[in-house]
């Protein structure tokens, strides 16, 4: 069985893969509910790991409405 951390009402509004990075910008409600550091670091890290099994991601850029850094403690 599968579990997730992520609020099943959130959209993926553009995903982006250039130059081994790839970009995922997310709608608001990824940030509702988060009230541990732990849950958000859960969140973070399923984002990251599930990109990464592609070959060419290397790296990840998580981005709220189109801001970087809005799922920082």
């Amino acid at each position: 069985a599968y579990i997730t951390n992520i609020n099943p009402d959130v959209k993926i509004q553009k995903l982006t893969i250039s130059a081994g990075t790839a970009g995922a910008d997310f709608s608001k409600e990824i940030k509702e509910e988060i009230s541990e550091p732990c849950r958000l670091s859960a969140i973070k890290s399923q984002i990251t790991e599930t990109l990464k099994q592609f070959p060419n991601v290397k790296n990840v850029v998580i981005s709220v409405d189109g801001e970087t850094g809005a799922l920082e403690p």
